[in-house]
C-alpha cells in the first residue's frame, strides 16, 4: 500500500477514496454527475437573483409553487 503514490490528475482537488483502484477502472454514475451539475446550476441561479435584488418573497413563492407542482419537496434556508 505504501508503494502506491498517485499524483492527482488535472481538475482533482482531493486524493482518491480508493487509491488501490486505478482511475481508468472507475465507472462514473451518470445520474450522480447530472445531479451535481444541476445542483451547481441551481446555486448559480439563486446567487444571480440575490445579486440583482430579485430574490424576494414573490420569487420564493413562485419557486415553491413550481416545486410543489412537480412534486419535489423543497425548502429555503
Amino acid at each position: 500500500m505504501d508503494q502506491i503514490k498517485l499524483k492527482l490528475p488535472p481538475g482533482h482537488i482531493k486524493s482518491f477514496l480508493l487509491q488501490m483502484i486505478p482511475l481508468s477502472h472507475y465507472v462514473p454514475y451518470e445520474l450522480h454527475i447530472m445531479l451535481q451539475i444541476w445542483d451547481r446550476l441551481w446555486d448559480l441561479v439563486l446567487q444571480e437573483l440575490k445579486i440583482q435584488n430579485q430574490f424576494n418573497n414573490l420569487a420564493r413563492a413562485k419557486i415553491l409553487a413550481k416545486m410543489r407542482r412537480i412534486l419535489i419537496s423543497f425548502n429555503f434556508w
